[in-house]
């Protein structure tokens, strides 16, 4: 689990990214988006992770990397930026890249990976199957891994 230190009650809007090749300029909508967003605390949902270990496709993390890592940077109010797709969990802070914010992949209830590195900025990484609980308000939000049967993550 970690948290963030807020104020009192929450208003917190979800910008979910469809990484759908199609899309003609998603830079634009989230840019306006960010631009405009004054809530208490911004979350940003997508199904391709920004940073995460992963066996897949490095231009995946790329192609997110070079859309919205600017966006987050220009806006800096992106309090955590999750993920799924990589069936693993994983909590990344980087300290380096200018954008203040915790990326988090979530693990699926049906199907993890069995093996997850490491990588520049993990604060932790997890195996087991199972899902992610947020739990906010103005002064705190608090990000859970869980594991399938519903117990909180051993290491987390």
């Amino acid at each position: 689990m970690f948290c963030h230190p807020g104020d009192g009650l929450t208003h917190s809007p979800g910008i979910f990214l469809n990484s759908d090749e199609n899309e003609k300029d998603p830079t634009r909508w989230i840019g306006e988006t960010l631009g405009q967003a004054q809530e208490d605390w911004v979350n940003v949902v997508g199904h391709h992770p920004v940073y995460a270990d992963t066996g897949k496709d490095t231009s995946e993390r790329e192609d997110m990397q070079h859309l919205f890592l600017p966006l987050l940077r220009k806006h800096g109010n992106v309090d955590v930026c999750a993920c799924g797709h990589v069936h693993s969990f994983q909590h990344i802070r980087c300290q380096d890249d200018g954008t203040g914010t915790d990326f988090v992949v979530n693990s699926a209830a049906s199907l993890s990976r069995p093996k997850v590195m490491r990588i520049d900025g993990t604060v932790f990484t997890g195996t087991l199957p199972g899902f992610s609980v947020i739990e906010a308000d103005k002064s705190t939000f608090c990000l859970a891994f869980h594991r399938c049967q519903g117990k909180g993550h051993p290491h987390v």
